[in-house]
């Protein structure tokens, strides 16, 4: 399975693979995150929560990568980052950072890949 990985990550330029479908996950606590198209889910013990992605301006191609999203007035900001990232799970190619406007401070983080 890491050798079709690897070999779908090559097969990807980094503005690509920025639209890809990624697949983030967290240590501890554990938390899913799934971006598709304008869509992010996020997954908890709790119920799932979906929020409309929104792209930042950046005047570069390729990663990092950030959005904002919004559920009922609730703000988060997400980078994605080409970065070498492990968790108990695994290494993955990729970082991303999720902070929480609503709670100063509150930044989670973590490592994603394309998802499969």
């Amino acid at each position: 399975m890491r050798f079709t990985l690897l070999a779908t990550l090559c097969c990807f330029s980094a503005p690509a693979l920025a639209m890809a479908p990624l697949a983030c996950e967290t240590d501890d606590p554990v938390v899913v995150l799934t971006l598709a198209g304008p869509i992010a889910q996020i997954r908890t013990q709790d119920t799932p929560q979906t929020f409309d992605l929104a792209p930042l301006p950046q005047p570069h191609e390729g990663f990092p990568h950030s959005w904002h999203m919004t559920l009922d007035e609730h703000a988060l900001s997400l980078t994605v980052d080409e970065a070498t990232c492990s968790t108990r799970y695994g290494t993955f190619p990729l970082r991303f950072y999720l902070v929480d406007h609503a709670k100063p401070g509150a930044m989670l983080h973590g490592c994603c890949t394309v998802a499969e």
